[in-house]
């Protein structure tokens, strides 16, 4: 089995996070997907940690690989599906998008792991 790799260019951090945190825990994350041959996924699951305006939390997408980061530079304003907060009639927005991967991959941030690790699935 090939592994392939697509390197998300997660240098929203320099536009999206503030400078503090850009220059320390937040590191470009390389992604690398199992497929047949050279062929990428068109299509691929990803898990985004976002602060909005309830807090920091991990959500799912769906969306063209090759459009990851025109898709995360997008994620800003734009509402999220959020149950929990929708049974008390609160709609929840997304502000800054800190970082997104792959489903079956790790978050390199801490309090992401540790918010995904609780996460139902």
């Amino acid at each position: 089995m090939q592994i392939n790799t697509l390197t998300l260019l997660l240098s929203l951090g320099a536009i999206l996070l503030p400078p503090a945190f850009a220059q320390s825990e937040y590191q470009p994350q390389q992604v690398q997907y199992q497929g047949l041959g050279d062929a990428m996924p068109a299509q691929g699951t990803f898990k985004c940690f976002i602060d909005t305006n309830v807090g920091e939390g991990i959500y799912a997408f769906t969306w063209g690989v090759a459009d990851t980061v025109k898709n995360m530079r997008t994620l800003p304003g734009s509402p999220l599906n959020n149950s929990a907060m929708a049974a008390k009639g609160i709609q929840v927005y997304a502000g800054k998008v800190y970082e997104c991967v792959p489903d079956e991959s790790e978050f390199s941030l801490g309090r992401a792991r540790e918010l995904d690790a609780s996460r139902a699935r």
